[in-house]
């Protein structure tokens, strides 16, 4: 399997945070370990509009390899630093460049249903002087298309045309990763609507774009039986992947040397057994708080394995 790419690029500033120092418990892998956890949201664009969130689940303070890391470093500075975030300092705030990559969040919820969230996963900050703003948001990834859903205009919604890619990619440790991109432009959805894709007819491609943060604003009008009619004004804020373009040619799916069908099936049957888990210790903890003598399951209600030849995530 060729190294399959999965990038995200931010800059800006720092616009909020919820990061905190923590200790792992004596339970843990490695009891009494200091690290840092939460998010870092960056304004993307000078007037802070377009924020764009970066989880970090497990960050310490020094690698694996036993060096110092500086992200680590850099996260503690922005947990000690007051007033240094766009809400409360304006432009005045840290500005930061940070590559991060492209994952998600699996959990289970209080109706026993899968939640996969995607997100952008942990990478390598710097607090930085200055940043370019025209090329401060992008994300790149090698994409196996399996479905495409178009959805047409919709203008009491005030929104255009949409075509939503939907497939996967792979992290640095070759763990799948569900994800869903968006075309909007015309050019764009009839390219991938000419590749035909289906769960039987996957294409493997390199596609890129950036990552907006939209506020759509509709009025609805009630008439009435004299004087002026009602207006009422309703907004909706989405974020969305958004895809700008796409290498001109797709890879050789089943080549070994680049995706074969095979690794595409192990990387499914890894991450039903991950979400097993999950599941596992979602009903170890709902058992744990409702008191009760009734075992916790230790299988996912997971969807089952395509069928040869048909890949679904």
């Amino acid at each position: 399997m060729k190294k399959i790419t999965n990038k995200t690029h931010y800059e800006g500033y720092l616009f909020s945070h919820s990061l905190e120092a923590k200790v792992t418990g004596p339970d843990s892998k490695n009891p009494g370990t200091e690290y840092i956890r939460g998010r870092l949201n960056i304004a993307t664009d000078a007037e802070g509009m377009n924020v764009v969130p970066i989880n970090f689940s497990y960050v310490t303070a020094r690698t694996k390899a036993g060096k110092e890391n500086p992200t680590y470093k850099v996260l503690m500075t922005i947990i000690n630093s007051e007033n240094k975030t766009f809400e409360t300092a304006g432009t005045d705030a840290y500005m930061l460049k940070i590559d991060s990559a492209i994952g998600v969040n699996d959990f289970y919820n209080a109706e026993d249903e899968l939640v996969t969230v995607r997100q952008n996963d942990g990478g390598f900050v710097h607090i930085v002087n200055k940043v370019d703003f025209n090329n401060a948001n992008s994300f790149e990834a090698d994409m196996l298309i399996t479905n495409t859903i178009f959805k047409e205009a919709d203008e009491d919604r005030n929104e255009g045309d949409v075509l939503t890619l939907k497939g996967c990619t792979c992290n640095f440790m070759g763990s799948l990763i569900p994800v869903d991109f968006a075309v909007r432009t015309p050019e764009g959805i009839k390219y991938f609507e000419s590749l035909d894709i289906s769960t039987s007819n996957p294409v493997f491609i390199k596609v890129w774009g950036e990552v907006v943060s939209t506020t759509i604003e509709a009025q609805t009008f009630e008439e009435s039986a004299f004087g002026e009619s009602s207006v009422k004004i309703t907004t909706r804020s989405f974020r969305e992947w958004l895809i700008s373009g796409a290498a001109t040619q797709s890879y050789e799916f089943g080549d070994e040397a680049v995706l074969t069908a095979e690794e595409v099936s192990a990387a499914v049957a890894a991450r039903e057994t991950y979400l097993a888990g999950q599941k596992a210790q979602h009903d170890a903890y709902i058992a744990s708080r409702a008191a009760t003598s009734t075992p916790a399951s230790n299988m996912a209600a997971v969807a089952p394995s395509a069928a040869p030849g048909e890949f679904k995530f």
